[in-house]
């Protein structure tokens, strides 16, 4: 299962009712308990997991005794930790199952500040090869690492997303104002350095010389 295709297969079930609204929640739980130390998530996981609903531990990467897919050991695909923040704050939007979030929301900070770790201009999150794993880009002859739209957008999102559950579930509004304040920095800054008028696109990679 990938963190980011959630965004589409949960939306769908949701939609549908709430027969399929423990899937959902399932479906989430099983990242929350793999984050590595630098706050990311791996970008795929086996449905076995052995993470407990409400129970994410520390960032330490998977529990004893199970790893993700051989990819995940190799390759960064980041921005699907950024789509998982979204994911969580969609399900939380359309079940308000705080009681499940509130223990996750330190697992969203944690992704949340690892964007910003890497973001050079103060804004936009960089792509690269982090903590010995090499950005990934599913279009391989693309470059993965640089400043990337659908990276920013992802960012963006979690952005937002965790601002409202820091608002809705965590009741800090001060630490919601400055999430918001920040996506609206990303933004600004994405359609600057990203934006292409001529064409009425966005560039997909700011350090990829063929786009």
């Amino acid at each position: 299962m990938y963190a980011a295709d959630l965004r589409v297969s949960d939306l769908s079930a949701l939609y549908q009712g709430a027969a399929f609204r423990n899937v959902v929640r399932d479906s989430i739980n099983l990242f929350a308990c793999q984050q590595d130390p630098d706050g990311s998530l791996p970008p795929l996981s086996l449905i076995d997991a052995p993470c407990k609903p409400g129970d994410p531990g520390s960032p330490q990467g998977p529990p004893a005794g199970f790893a993700p897919p051989g990819v995940s050991a190799l390759a960064r695909l980041d921005s699907f930790s950024a789509w998982w923040v979204v994911d969580l704050a969609d399900y939380h939007r359309y079940t308000g199952d705080s009681e499940f979030v509130a223990p996750l929301l330190p697992v969203a900070r944690r992704v949340v500040a690892f964007f910003a770790t890497h973001a050079p201009d103060g804004a936009l999150w960089k792509a690269d090869n982090y903590n010995g794993k090499m950005a990934f880009n599913w279009h391989t002859p693309d470059k993965a690492a640089g400043i990337d739209a659908f990276g920013n957008e992802a960012y963006y999102g979690a952005l937002r997303g965790l601002a409202e559950l820091e608002r809705t579930v965590a009741h800090q509004e001060e630490a919601a104002a400055a999430l918001d304040r920040q996506a609206a920095a990303v933004h600004a800054a994405l359609l600057a350095e990203l934006w292409d008028a001529k064409v009425g696109a966005m560039r997909l990679n700011s350090d990829d010389p063929q786009e």
